[in-house]
């Protein structure tokens, strides 16, 4: 299964560079089912490039959000970029979302989110 999502980056509230884990954030215009909601490996893609990713599906729970939208983590990137537009596809879900009690518990999850990306990508 694919899911692409399209669009031009919005801002983010920063809570994912403050923890480590910077995201290009998206809105979702399109119709998403809740069972697709959650934590993808992906590929991102704007100015020619493609990169491996992980992707956020659905809304933030963790912080009480409702909006359904699509946060990317480009791996092993380090650099800022705010692309005029990006497209994001979402090929392999890993898990599901949910609601962590602290941003500590958070932060693990995706470190081991990343880690089995790394190993996906062989990277």
């Amino acid at each position: 299964m694919n899911i692409i999502i399209k669009g031009k980056p919005k801002p983010g509230s920063q809570r994912g560079k403050k923890i480590g884990f910077p995201t290009i954030n998206l809105s979702v215009d399109q119709e998403i089912k809740k069972d697709d909601w959650g934590v993808y490996f992906s590929y991102i893609y704007f100015d020619r490039k493609k990169l491996p990713s992980v992707s956020h599906l659905g809304p933030i729970v963790t912080f009480d959000e409702t909006e359904v939208k699509c946060e990317t983590h480009i791996i092993s990137w380090r650099q800022d970029v705010s692309p005029e537009k990006v497209k994001v596809k979402l090929f392999k879900k890993i898990r599901g979302i949910k609601k962590f009690k602290n941003s500590d518990e958070l932060v693990i999850q995706i470190t081991d989110d990343i880690k089995r990306a790394r190993r996906y990508f062989k990277i």
